[in-house]
């Protein structure tokens, strides 16, 4: 099980980023984290992974997520990231194995195998010599998804993957994300789009300055909890499954 207990940021200009968020979910399903623009969204999975200063608790089956960094993989926004940095696509993907080796150890043979396995499940290894400035933006957020294969983790978050990028490597990206549920691993996903909630997810947080509510897609997606995270301006369609 997968427990947040208040979960609190507050960032240095004193902005309440994200207060008291609590929520319990099984493991081994497909999440999407939804809300509105700046209600939190990235805060929250910064704040799970300790990435910023927060107060509050969060476990996995009872452990601290702290005692658990070489078993999860964070994708951050693409935004955040230095496309001009001089690395090739293979090298990037090899990052993903670091966490689990040792101290002092390079990467070898080994880790370049997995790092080769991780772009050919992402259709990217005719890339491996390209530089990723070289890259399209879908192309990119393939490439990010593949260093977080490499690393083999249990927990997955990617932070808004699907956004600017073309449809080919979405339907690639969410194949191989399903892939992973299969194999018992939990992914959790900030997510923009709505109408693919139901197409998407097992089941969703939502977010707008605190969890306003989290379960099962069809527990959380109605138009009553919508409204109160959105207003009463937002038009979906809720209860229809594509």
């Amino acid at each position: 099980m997968f427990k947040v207990n208040d979960l609190s940021v507050t960032y240095n200009n004193k902005v309440r980023a994200l207060k008291n968020a609590n929520a319990e979910l099984p493991l081994g399903k497909i999440y999407g984290i939804i809300g509105p623009n700046g209600a939190g969204k990235s805060t929250f999975i910064k704040g799970v992974l300790n990435l910023v200063k927060h107060t509050g608790s969060v476990t996995v089956e009872d452990t601290p997520i702290k005692k658990m960094q070489c078993n999860i993989s964070y994708v951050a926004q693409r935004s955040d990231l230095d496309l001009t940095f001089p690395i090739s696509v293979l090298q990037c993907v090899v990052l993903g194995t670091v966490p689990t080796l040792g101290l002092f150890r390079r990467p070898g043979k080994k880790e370049y195998k997995v790092a080769e396995q991780a772009l050919r499940k992402v259709g990217m290894l005719d890339f491996k010599n390209n530089q990723i400035g070289e890259l399209s933006g879908g192309q990119f957020q393939r490439v990010l998804i593949a260093r977080a294969l490499a690393q083999q983790s249990t927990l997955v978050f990617l932070d808004e993957p699907f956004v600017g990028i073309d449809v080919h490597s979405e339907e690639i990206i969410i194949k191989v994300i399903r892939d992973l549920r299969k194999e018992g691993v939990t992914i959790f996903v900030i997510h923009h789009d709505l109408s693919k909630v139901h197409e998407y997810f097992d089941g969703l947080i939502l977010i707008n300055k605190t969890i306003l509510a989290f379960g099962e897609v069809d527990e959380v997606f109605t138009e009553e909890n919508l409204t109160s995270a959105y207003g009463s301006n937002i038009i979906v369609k809720v209860g229809e499954k594509s």
